[in-house]
């Protein structure tokens, strides 16, 4: 139970820092898709940082902090590639939601991703 409270309290803390950079971003014009990606990348060096510290502390399933790093990359990326597809198709091709409230639905929706890759294949 405290390992899954600390992943959701580290979990608000780097969708804070992600959301903060793409609502400062949009704010300066800059496409949602940048937005987007420079906003998840900040929210990712939170969490993996945080994630390490806090939440995973038995370590990983590899033996250096490098393929650690270059596996969770990896899940973010295709977390990254998620959020582009649903904030897409929420915003762009449904026309159901501006960007901002279809990249809220996204990052729920990438949250369970997430965890689940991260548990399973990368942490002990």
């Amino acid at each position: 139970m405290k390992f899954m409270k600390n992943f959701l309290l580290l979990g608000v803390v780097s969708t804070l820092a992600d959301l903060l950079t793409y609502s400062a971003l949009l704010a300066l014009n800059i496409h949602y898709i940048l937005a987007i990606t420079v906003g998840y990348f900040v929210g990712f060096i939170v969490n993996f940082y945080g994630g390490r510290k806090f939440v995973f502390t038995k370590g990983s399933k590899f033996g250096s902090v490098t393929k650690e790093y270059l596996m969770v990359k990896l899940i973010v990326v295709a977390g990254l590639l998620f959020n582009l597809a649903i904030v897409y198709m929420l915003f762009e091709v449904l026309h159901i939601l501006d960007a901002f409230w279809a990249r809220i639905i996204a990052i729920g929706t990438v949250f369970v991703w997430n965890f689940v890759a991260r548990k399973l294949w990368v942490y002990n």
